[in-house]
């Protein structure tokens, strides 16, 4: 097989748990209605929080580093990981006793599956494995999808589903690991721990920011709305993520082989024409059939305003171009700028939150597309200003990023 056919075939592998996924939160919606999936975004939201908590950006270092260092830097994230939960406990047990509701609780220790499972996809895709990354991937939907088709409830087809995958995973990943090193040695892992504080943090404003948008949609809005909202960045970011989870990781596999930083800064501004290209396509087909296309994948009634749609689809954009910029700047060492960007963002929905009293979607919509694109501009001119640097001042840059 010559290599083009074989990258072609490893994207569709790559490409599956996406199309998995998206289409489990279509028939859901379908299914259950606008409400019910609304409060599963924001389980999910939530969940995805305590996940980058607990998977501290290990699967980036997996994709990233050599494939000599895969085994290892799997290990080292299992090994971190159980030490986070081991922290992590206690303090569940503390809310509980505050009166926490267990299901909750459930839910946030169930979070170490999306943890698990990203260390375990990324080792697999980091040695070739398009198939077991594909299975891995897949899973958690699939089940959710069964799981919520008998059960009427949100949060417990939730607990059930990642119950079933939890036990899954640990019994593949026990197999996987069984003739590593697990010696289990706390200071070593607290070393470990504190390298990837940078990135962790980073990483969890990021995601703080789509969850916390949400919630404010949530709260001031309705459920109904936060449906809307979760739908229309599912359905037209679709070809955006399905981008990022396609062609980002090879990418990524690219960057950690590369030894120039001037190289490694080429391809990623390459990654970030097609993205911006790709962006421009989704505005156009929206502006043109975009309420049309919503009524069709949920299958409801509600007819969207192109104008709140088109501002709904710019967030999209906005987010994850902010967002895909973590795994590179967590390759080139420059967590610390996007985590200023992204603490501004946060700053602002705050403000947003406790001060600003509308509870018309559109108005709040609004509110949420002028912060992230003021965002997504500061980094843009960070990015265009790097580029300078390296392609003028510095183009045979030899420096090993470590």
């Amino acid at each position: 097989m010559s290599d083009i056919q074989q990258f072609n075939l490893n994207k569709i592998f790559i490409a599956i748990p996406l199309i998995i996924i998206f289409f489990a939160n279509i028939f859901i919606t379908q299914l259950r209605g606008l409400s019910f999936i609304g409060e599963i975004a924001m389980i999910a939201g939530v969940t995805s929080l305590i996940a980058i908590l607990i998977g501290h950006r290990s699967d980036i270092a997996i994709l990233s580093n050599s494939e000599n260092r895969a085994l290892l830097n799997l290990a080292e994230s299992i090994k971190g990981i159980a030490l986070i939960i081991l922290f992590l406990i206690p303090f569940l047990f503390f809310l509980y006793f505050l009166g926490i509701k267990i299901e909750y609780l459930l839910i946030a220790i169930l979070s170490c599956v999306f943890a698990i499972n990203d260390s375990v996809s990324s080792f697999y895709i980091r040695n070739g494995n398009f198939y077991f990354y594909s299975f891995f991937k897949s899973m958690p939907s699939l089940i959710l999808l069964i799981s919520a088709y008998f059960i009427n409830s949100p949060e417990m087809s939730w607990i059930i589903s990642y119950l079933i995958s939890l036990i899954i995973l640990s019994f593949l990943t026990f197999n996987l690991l069984k003739d590593s090193n697990l010696k289990f040695n706390f200071f070593s892992i607290a070393n470990y721990l504190i390298t990837k504080i940078v990135p962790t943090i980073t990483a969890l404003i990021c995601a703080t920011g789509t969850v916390f948008w949400l919630f404010i949609i949530t709260s001031k809005t309705g459920s109904e709305s936060a449906g809307i909202w979760s739908n229309v960045y599912r359905i037209f970011s679709l070809p955006l993520i399905f981008l990022t989870a396609t062609y980002l990781p090879l990418v990524l596999l690219k960057l950690g082989d590369l030894k120039k930083t001037t190289k490694k800064i080429n391809h990623m501004n390459k990654f970030s024409i097609i993205y911006i290209s790709l962006s421009c396509a989704i505005v156009f087909f929206a502006f043109i059939a975009g309420p049309e296309i919503f009524i069709k994948f949920t299958g409801s009634d509600v007819r969207l305003s192109v104008s709140l749609l088109i501002t709904m689809i710019m967030f999209a954009i906005f987010k994850n171009f902010l967002g895909y910029h973590q795994s590179f700047f967590q390759t080139l060492q420059l967590d610390f700028v996007l985590l200023i960007i992204l603490i501004l963002e946060i700053i602002a929905a705050g403000i947003i939150y406790f001060w600003i009293e509308a509870n018309e979607l559109q108005i709040i919509v609004n509110y949420i597309f002028s912060i992230t694109g003021i965002c997504a501009f500061i980094l843009l001119i960070f990015l265009i200003g790097l580029s300078v640097k390296y392609y003028l001042f510095n183009p045979n840059d030899s420096i090993e990023l470590k």
